[in-house]
């Protein structure tokens, strides 16, 4: 059985039929879960991390709420999964080099291996996590780094590192004929010291009494300067056919030793090792956030959802203020669960929609979530429909294509969905949008899926009255100033002032005409 570290052994791994919100939710711009992929390594997904198993999601709360609270141990845990990356690609190496390489990258591997194993034991030694996934990944890690058979190694390995490490030069004996024609060759002798460049002359002269054994009879000349590739290319496969000669047998003794230690072991560990990414990747997010004072709480979960201080964290990640992004309250209940939400332009309706959407994908990847508290019912889906009509072509024109992904989402929606409009159906005239909709607010209420239409059709707020679980929203202004606030609260929105933003960019009638005339 793969041992895992996020996953809860009751998890069938299974989450969402649609992963449309990914994109439409910029869940990247939070998650950089392909930052330092290395060239040929496969492209990591995030919808492979989405659960809606409750044990997976709290398994992984708790392993990360340990990790922000004690920073050093994250920090250890990092380097350890760093070391163990450097290992699989000296494994890599390995298998495109020399045989004689191969032998040397061997002990080199086991090398890398006793210290990824000694540091990762001291590490959990010192801090004792108390999470279950650390506790999890302590329980494989174990076995490998105690006992007799471990302490073995690390003598072994010791004693034949340096044997390989201390070698510093050569000596070479060549045989010539009358001619001066080289007619044998062999090696004579290793080394731990390096030759130094000499004079012929001086010690032919005695002119330097203090010369020593590894002093040459001649200056030392860099052979890249003096011979051409393949010259080059000759002369270290056959210095490497020397040394694998004198190396041979107690390298080969090692096979056994690889094949026991590293083999099946590595293999055992590969797959906490890419778990480790993704927990590495959301920590960066994680990290940032509480250092920037956001709060981040650990969910409870339970049949309403109630979540206080919820803020936009890729705004706050964003944010070079502190506390600069401004938070707001959810609650979703038995008798409050569709909410049209309407306000003036840039008031930050679409922003508090997108938080809300990103509050239920982070619960579904076990995040802790951007809020001061939040307690909150697991969904079977998160259906997103943001227009965007930037950069995008439509096949059908566009209302005609969004009734097409509308009604996609309507095949999958059900009473534990979540759902979220942001100015759908703005293509067309408003009495058409508000007809469209109407019908899509009813059947979503009578289906009973929660959720939030932000809209600038003022006239559905009328429904709140005609289907009993909606409610509705409106996004803040001051009263005398009209200055945004970017607070949502309970309430219908009036007009939009969009004569403010017009006001703002100088595109009045009274500006335009004052413009001109300059």
């Amino acid at each position: 059985m793969t041992h895992s570290m996020i996953w809860h052994e009751n998890d069938p791994r299974t989450s969402f039929e649609s992963f449309a919100f990914e994109e439409a939710l910029d869940l990247n711009a939070l998650i950089p879960i392909n930052k330092g992929r290395k060239i040929g390594e496969k492209e990591r997904e995030m919808r492979a991390y989405f659960s809606v198993c409750r044990e997976t999601l709290l398994l992984r709360e708790a392993l990360l709420e340990e990790l922000l609270e004690k920073p050093a141990l994250f920090e250890g845990l990092e380097a350890g999964f760093a070391k163990l990356s450097d290992l699989y690609d000296l494994q890599k190496e390995k298998d495109s080099a020399m045989t004689n390489e191969r032998l040397l990258y061997s002990v080199k591997e086991l090398e890398s291996y006793v210290e990824f194993l000694s540091e990762m034991k001291e590490l959990f030694n010192r801090f004792q996590p108390q999470s279950r996934a650390l506790q999890s990944l302590w329980a494989l890690l174990s076995p490998l780094c105690q006992g007799e058979d471990f302490n073995a190694l690390c003598k072994a390995v010791e004693e034949q590192v340096h044997v390989v490490r201390d070698v510093k030069s050569i000596t070479v004996g060549i045989n010539l004929n009358g001619q001066l024609q080289p007619t044998e060759a062999g090696l004579v002798a290793v080394h731990t010291e390096p030759f130094v460049s000499g004079n012929y002359l001086d010690k032919l002269l005695r002119l330097d009494p203090g010369s020593k054994e590894f002093t040459c009879s001649a200056p030392l000349l860099p052979l890249q300067h003096r011979l051409t590739a393949e010259e080059l290319g000759s002369l270290r496969a056959s210095v490497n056919s020397a040394l694998g000669k004198v190396f041979s047998s107690a390298l080969r003794s090692w096979s056994g030793v690889i094949k026991k230690h590293l083999l099946g072991n590595l293999h055992s560990l590969l797959n906490v090792f890419e778990e480790w990414k993704f927990v590495s990747a959301v920590m960066v997010s994680l990290r940032e956030l509480k250092e920037g004072g956001y709060p981040l709480c650990k969910p409870a979960f339970g049949e309403e959802d109630k979540v206080e201080g919820l803020y936009h964290p890729v705004l706050a990640l964003a944010s070079e203020k502190k506390n600069a992004v401004v938070e707001n309250d959810l609650a979703f209940s038995a008798a409050r669960r569709q909410y049209i939400l309407t306000g003036p332009n840039q008031g930050g309706k679409s922003i508090y929609t997108q938080s809300v959407g990103l509050l239920y994908a982070m619960l579904h990847l076990g995040l802790l979530l951007p809020a001061k508290s939040a307690a909150v019912t697991p969904v079977d889906a998160i259906l997103v429909h943001f227009v965007d009509i930037r950069g995008k072509s439509y096949v059908h024109g566009r209302l005609s294509d969004e009734c097409l992904q509308i009604s996609e989402l309507n095949r999958i929606i059900t009473k534990n969905s979540l759902f979220l409009f942001d100015e759908a159906l703005s293509s067309t005239d408003a009495g058409e949008a508000t007809a469209i909709s109407e019908e899509i607010l009813a059947a979503y209420g009578e289906i009973g899926a929660k959720g939030i239409f932000t809209t600038h059709f003022h006239d559905l707020c009328r429904l709140e009255g005609e289907i009993s679980t909606l409610h509705n929203l409106t996004a803040q202004l001051e009263e005398t100033s009209h200055r945004r606030v970017f607070r949502i609260l309970p309430g219908s929105g009036g007009k939009s002032y969009a004569k403010d933003i017009a006001r703002a960019y100088g595109l009045t009638k009274e500006e335009i005409l004052q413009s001109r005339k300059k």
